[in-house]
């Protein structure tokens, strides 16, 4: 808290300073000054909370410095000293807003009731300008980071946070687990999604009224209804699968709700601790799940012939029939109570490898298909099954166009026409490996292989070759010939020409020239 002290006896000022211990009453900046002039420099460029001002002052009464404070409408809570004691001073200081009206020389011990009194004062209506659905937030937050289980506890806590119902209401926890976020919302700022939820959550749930919405770890958020709010467990599902049916819908998330019915405030972190448990193990999307305790266990166990088919199918280049297969075999492990990420990371590691086994007999490598968003795909698949669906999804998907591209026609003399067509622009590996398809590496390693020289070398061979072409037999500058080859830096040009001709360009189109020149008189 800042203090303001305003008397114009620097006696006063002092006495005022060292009376009490400010710092225990709650005080940890104190600003004096003789007059309220420079008290009004001090309070618009500091943010003071509290003023001990006099009345009586050459340049300016205390009531005027309160009556400019209540004309700018500055959030400052004053308390006036004075050797007057008629009533007519009290009175208008009380009008101006005024906490407490004191009479010099005054007493330590009633100054430090005074300043500890306003100092509560001002909490308090810190705490109420804070909404009801904030200060629940900050309430079961903190019920979750102190672990309170205890009754009594509890019931302070909720007293601390002026919420209301306390011990009477009962409350219900939802867990929302989002297990896939589209690329285009990873590139959000997380706040932002974060307040976009708790928006259209609170709408849902409360309709207008502000919502408790938790943010956990690992994507995962947390909703607390009390029974005041929402009266069945019926309603509580039905609010999630609302809220879970527009985040599919608007945001194209997969994400799992998972609802515990009714039960005593204090009680609810063993819940909530039960509906992380739920939602690390299970790979299961798109649902609402109300958990019973009586749930069935159901082990997914791996079969062996399924790898056969999946395998034929991948051989046989059926990839959508593959496709079709793998999602069913996730949707049933999805639907295991033993699943969690290890199971999954297992199941992609070994479908992995069956189709790798199955490439490398054909004498290719399956990662050559795999374009830079797909090893991002890779990496992540274990996290959910609709992230290990996206990847298969894509892959096959290359697999695909990569077979049409080979159909239609050689992949290197689709990339040898288009450098000749695109002679005039920077041609990068990865630009043609988009173009076609393709691993950039791949693209590497195949283009050497049937042309016998890198992708870059022969990009720049081509380019020298039109920059010889144009230097013989045009006017053209060396600049503008630079740039029809695609170079935008004339001395980098000069400086591969000269690598790969042996002279620099000048030089060239001088020989060029004298050859030329030679030509003619040899004809005529």
């Amino acid at each position: 808290m800042k203090l303001l002290i305003v008397d114009d006896e620097q006696i006063a000022l002092e006495a005022l300073r060292n009376i009490i211990d400010w710092e225990t009453c709650g005080i940890d900046r104190i600003f004096m000054t003789y007059n309220i002039i420079h008290a009004k420099e001090i309070i618009q460029q500091e943010n003071i909370d509290i003023l001990l001002c006099d009345i009586e002052m050459p340049l300016g009464s205390g009531i005027e410095l309160l009556e400019w404070i209540r004309y700018k409408a500055i959030n400052i809570k004053p308390i006036l000293l004075t050797c007057h004691s008629e009533f007519k001073y009290a009175k208008r200081a009380l009008q101006l807003g005024c906490i407490d009206y004191l009479l010099k020389p005054v007493e330590e011990d009633e100054l430090g009731r005074v300043i500890i009194n306003t100092i509560r004062k001002i909490n308090e209506e810190q705490e109420l300008k804070i909404s009801s659905g904030r200060r629940k937030e900050i309430f079961w937050k903190e019920v979750l980071e102190e672990h309170i289980e205890d009754e009594e506890i509890f019931i302070k806590k909720a007293q601390c946070f002026y919420i209301t119902e306390g011990s009477k209401a009962r409350y219900a926890a939802v867990l929302v687990g989002m297990k896939y976020i589209p690329e285009e919302i990873e590139l959000w700022h997380r706040e932002l999604f974060h307040f976009a939820l708790k928006n259209i959550a609170s709408e849902i749930f409360l309709g207008n009224s502000e919502l408790p919405f938790i943010k956990l770890e690992n994507d995962t958020y947390l909703i607390i209804i009390s029974d005041q709010e929402k009266k069945t467990e019926n309603d509580i599902v039905k609010c999630s699968q609302c809220f879970l049916d527009y985040c599919i819908r608007t945001y194209n998330c997969s994400l799992v709700c998972y609802c515990k019915g009714f039960d005593e405030g204090w009680k609810l972190l063993t819940i909530i601790e039960n509906l992380i448990k739920y939602n690390d193990r299970n790979l299961i999307f798109n649902k609402v799940i109300f958990i019973d305790g009586h749930e069935k266990e159901r082990e997914y166990i791996r079969r062996q012939q399924k790898e056969k088919l999946w395998e034929m199918l991948f051989v046989e280049k059926e990839y959508d029939s593959l496709y079709k297969e793998i999602e069913k075999e996730l949707y049933r492990m999805s639907e295991a109570t033993n699943t969690d990420e290890i199971l999954l990371a297992q199941f992609t590691r070994k479908t992995w490898e069956l189709f790798s086994k199955a490439c490398q007999a054909s004498g290719i490598q399956l990662g050559d298909f795999m374009t830079a968003g797909d090893e991002i795909r890779y990496q992540r698949q274990a996290a959910s099954v609709d992230y290990a669906l996206d990847f298969y999804r894509n892959l096959f998907q290359n697999l695909k166009k990569t077979e049409e591209i080979h159909q239609l026609e050689n992949v290197v003399d689709r990339i040898k026409e288009y450098i000749y067509q695109n002679i005039d622009r920077e041609i990068s590996r990865e630009q043609l490996a988009e173009l076609m398809n393709l691993n950039p590496d791949y693209l590497t390693r195949l283009f050497r292989r049937e042309t016998g020289q890198s992708l870059k070398d022969y990009i720049l061979k081509e380019k020298m070759g039109i920059a010889r072409e144009l230097l013989a037999k045009t006017d053209m500058s060396v600049s503008e010939i630079s740039m029809r080859v695609g170079f935008f830096n004339f001395s980098h040009f000069t400086t591969t020409f000269k690598k790969y001709s042996g002279i620099p360009p000048l030089v060239y189109r001088s020989e060029m020239q004298k050859e030329q020149e030679c030509r003619n008189q040899y004809e005529g």
